[in-house]
């Protein structure tokens, strides 16, 4: 007998039990020994029949197919899709009203049951751009579920996780996975996928395998808990991950009629409710705000981005800073400086809070400025000059308070956060019988400074725009030209932009001018997936709470890059729903938010500097001839106003509008308009505030 090696392994005493085994217990067999005496418990009964031990005895896994008694017992695909679409049948009692798939052979089942649930089922090649598009519905008010198969396919969401989870952006993955057995076994397209996103979800779940071996009763739990945890993630506002193991037949041996469907029975499963414990604003926390607003001489209200579906503040804010006399400082994200019930033209804000929340850095303007209370309403302001202006306000002693169900103080200067939703809190400051008052105290001279500041701001501003052609002129003769629209703002300059540069009031008087809402990416703050978010916005756009009559995307060239794939979702949404779709490039040669950067300032070589600027191709028009949508270039600020109007008047046409800007334009036209805002500031100095003195 040959030995083993010593470097062998060690035999395994029990071989793995193959996939395809069916282990059950060995039959009972009836004892005719006649030695075998009869016990004490047993004496004088009868042995029962073999037929009613299995009448009456347990069953085994898989003797009984739920959900199957018109179907016959070999049948174990059509098990499993009803199982599938008794799942989004419940799903969408709870909340999902749209499914993105992405193409796969595990997640077949799941597939066939969401076309027998009467959910709407949207088809997205890449896993990715789907993702990002099912962000885009949520951003409009919807709930999506995003579908795909097993293997790496789950791991492309996770960018639009992440943001669905800083932004609060309700959004459902189902990602079909393999059976227990295939996993740390080699087998293909099969990876661990139970916390695959991270902690970007607010929940994983492991729902489990469908499939003939799950019983009645495990069928009830995985239901009420897939609708329990989709509860939650309208609740609370954020991504959840079901994952659900599938095991072949993949599908049915025949796949049955709409008539089988419809006499389907489902399990008795009702839909559970999740309701978040909103916190609410506490009558201390509102008290004490009301006290610090009655003992500031200098305050400062400031606005951040909002979603567009967030219901009028302007009317409550407005009624509170005319009462209160505070002045107001609202980033243009923020859907106050709209025509939508937002801030009477009054009580819109100046231009010197523009010249704030655009990035430009102005520290002159900061240093005199000094508020001694700044109350920020929910996100802070986009620009990153805003972290620099509140830590140096916190210095000098102001008091800063954050109103904002989730914590937004990013540099860690709040005194106060009240966490509770911002209408709560301004509705209980602005009640009559608790008015907050405190106009008596506030600093005259610092009034009259700020109204100097606005009208000398608005002319640095004005002059720029007619100075040359750059990205703010383009911006500005976009969103003029945008009316009825939804508008999404692109990341890094097309959202500083708008802030320096839109319409410094409301436009909406009569007539029911300008974009009806603004849409941002400010979650992770990123620029990919902005076109495929867009289009999934724009699919939600004409009903509900936005009613728009068309949409526009204004974005950078690199912004584009990132996400052109999304432009046959764009093509899809706008002949599919009729509606107009305009996407307005800043083709300005990439990368221009980076000469705005220390880093531009470093002396870098143009070999060096490419790595940042990242240049673009001299057209896109044949980026938009694949994809089937409309391309017009644009040179100048009457060409882009006109390319917008005419696309908005296109239903069912995606127009992509190409609008060329000087290379150096936008960095040239910053640097211009700082050092003007500047000067002002330093000019007005002796208008301002007396002495440092504390905050509330």
């Amino acid at each position: 007998m040959r030995s083993s090696p010593s470097w062998a392994l060690p035999a395994p005493r029990t071989a793995p039990v193959p996939e395809t085994l069916q282990v059950r217990p060995p039959p009972r067999r009836r004892r005719s020994s006649p030695t075998r005496r009869p016990s004490r418990a047993t004496a004088g009964r009868s042995t029962p029949r073999p037929e009613r031990l299995r009448s009456h005895g347990r069953r085994h896994r898989g003797e009984r197919l739920p959900m199957s008694a018109n179907a016959s017992r070999q049948d174990a695909g059509l098990v499993t899709l009803r199982q599938a679409a008794a799942l989004w049948r419940v799903l969408a009692r709870s909340g999902v009203d749209e499914v993105v798939s992405s193409p796969g052979a595990r997640s077949t089942p799941l597939l066939l049951g969401a076309l027998r649930s009467g959910l709407t089922v949207r088809s997205v090649v890449d896993e990715r751009s789907a993702a990002f598009y099912g962000l885009g519905v949520g951003r409009a008010g919807g709930t999506a579920a995003l579908l795909c198969t097993s293997g790496t396919a789950v791991a492309h969401y996770l960018p639009a996780v992440l943001e669905a989870r800083h932004d609060g952006v309700p959004l459902v993955v189902v990602s079909a996975d393999r059976p227990l057995d295939r996993q740390a076994s080699g087998a293909p397209q099969t990876v661990d996928q139970i916390g695959i996103l991270g902690a970007a979800p607010l929940v994983c779940c492991d729902l489990g395998e469908l499939g003939p071996g799950l019983d009645d009763r495990s069928l009830r739990w995985v239901l009420r808990r897939a609708g329990e945890i989709v509860s939650r993630a309208r609740a609370e506002a954020g991504p959840v991950h079901l994952d659900v193991r599938l095991r072949r037949p993949l599908q049915p041996a025949a796949l049955p009629t709409a008539d089988d469907a419809a006499g389907e029975e489902e399990p008795a499963v009702a839909a559970p409710a999740f309701v978040a414990a909103r916190p609410g604003p506490g009558a201390g926390g509102v008290e004490r705000l009301r006290e610090m607003l009655r003992s500031s001489r200098r305050p400062l209200v400031v606005a951040g981005p909002a979603a567009p579906t967030a219901s009028g503040l302007g009317p409550t804010l407005a009624r509170l800073a005319e009462s209160a006399a505070l002045p107001l400082a609202v980033d243009y994200a923020s859907q106050l400086r709209l025509d939508r019930g937002a801030l009477p033209r009054d009580a819109a804000p100046g231009p010197w809070r523009d010249a704030l929340l655009a990035g430009l850095d102005c520290r002159r303007l900061v240093a005199s400025l000094r508020p001694d209370l700044v109350l920020q309403l929910g996100r802070p302001p986009v620009a990153t000059s805003w972290e620099a202006a509140i830590e140096e306000w916190a210095r000098r002693g102001a008091c800063h308070v954050v109103v904002a169900p989730r914590r937004h103080d990013p540099v860690s200067t709040a005194a106060l956060w009240l966490q509770a939703e911002v209408e709560a809190v301004l509705s209980e400051l602005a009640r009559p019988q608790a008015s907050v008052l405190g106009s008596e105290v506030r600093d005259s001279a610092w009034s009259r400074r700020l109204t100097l500041l606005d009208r000398e701001i608005r002319r640095c501003i004005e002059a720029s725009v007619a100075d040359g052609w750059h990205d703010g002129a383009a911006v500005r003769a976009t969103l003029e030209a945008a009316e009825q629209a939804v508008v999404w703002l692109g990341n890094s300059l097309p959202i500083r932009m708008a802030n320096l540069y839109a319409p410094f009031a409301p436009v909406a008087t009569d007539g029911g001018r300008g974009p009806v809402a603004l849409v941002c990416q400010r979650g992770v703050n990123g620029i990919d997936g902005n076109v495929s978010s867009w289009a999934g916005v724009a699919s939600r756009s004409q009903g509900g709470a936005l009613a728009a009559q068309g949409a526009v995307a204004l974005l950078g060239d690199v912004a584009l890059r990132h996400d052109i794939g999304g432009l046959e979702l764009v093509s899809r949404v706008a002949e599919r729903e009729r509606l107009a779709m305009v996407l307005v490039v800043l083709h300005n040669g990439g990368g221009r938010i980076f000469e705005q950067l220390p880093l531009a300032r470093a002396g870098l070589d143009d070999s060096t500097w490419s790595h940042w600027s990242t240049p673009s191709p001299p057209s896109f028009a044949p980026v938009a001839e694949q994809y089937g949508l409309r391309f017009v270039a644009a040179e100048d600020a009457a060409a882009t106003a006109r390319g917008v109007r005419e696309g908005l008047a296109r239903p069912g046409v995606a127009t992509l509008l190409q609008v060329r800007l000087p290379d150096d334009g936008a960095a040239r036209a910053a640097n211009g308009l700082r050092a003007a805002i500047e000067r002002v500031a330093e000019q007005s100095a002796g208008e301002g505030v007396e002495g440092g003195g504390e905050g509330p």
